[in-house]
């Protein structure tokens, strides 16, 4: 159990539209810390509860069935933006970025890490994100990184598993102000009613103006 006991892990934790993301790359770049590059989508099919009707399973903290192999526990994990960009990158948005990664060697330093530890839920999050940085071929590295940080929306729900896997860890939650985030949402709507009236109805381009104008206006 050493292996996750003494893991340094940092989940962020933010409501869409809250500034996960922004702390996510604030943290980016420190020295000391191994910044997951996307959202981590740690979840899996296996995450149902009360709250599976509102939220992605993706954004959850994952669960695993035993007696399973290292390779499969690696499949398990959603993981969708890495691993579109690892497997058909030209599709991704992130295709453009210089960000060389090779999945087959991820995978196998996962599988070799689980083959030194216990095959616990914690033991396999932590060679999830481990194997993340092995295998990142053109990462840049301090040398004195001391701990992992990930971001997923909802993943604060889970803070008690996260917590209890790893001793070491700290989930952190970003709550925006609420009049700010009410706002931002109904903009965003507006706006984005405005562009598909202007695409699929053919409205003149004085009227879609209009109508983002009054998006901007609530």
């Amino acid at each position: 159990m050493a292996y996750q006991e003494n893991f340094r892990l940092f989940m962020i934790s933010a409501m869409y539209e809250n500034g996960g993301n922004t702390t996510h790359r604030f943290l980016d770049g420190h020295p000391k810390l191994h910044v997951y590059p996307f959202e981590s989508q740690l979840g899996n099919a296996r995450c149902v509860d009360f709250l599976s009707s509102l939220y992605p399973f993706k954004y959850r903290y994952p669960d695993f069935p035993m007696g399973h192999s290292a390779g499969d526990y690696y499949e398990m994990f959603f993981d969708e933006e890495y691993k579109v960009v690892a497997r058909n990158r030209k599709v991704s948005k992130f295709r453009d970025a210089d960000f060389q990664i090779d999945e087959k060697l991820r995978k196998q330093v996962f599988i070799e890490m689980l083959g030194k530890h216990p095959m616990t839920r914690g033991n396999i999050v932590a060679a999830f994100f481990e194997a993340t940085f092995k295998s990142w071929t053109n990462l840049k590295r301090s040398g004195s990184e001391t701990a992992y940080v990930g971001y997923s929306p909802v993943i604060g729900f889970d803070g008690d598993k996260i917590l209890a896997d790893f001793p070491q860890g700290h989930v952190i939650h970003v709550v925006r102000n609420p009049w700010s985030g009410f706002r931002r949402h109904h903009q965003a709507a507006v706006s984005a009613l405005g562009g598909t009236l202007c695409m699929d109805l053919g409205d003149d381009a004085a009227s879609c103006v209009g109508l983002r104008q009054q998006g901007a206006g609530l």
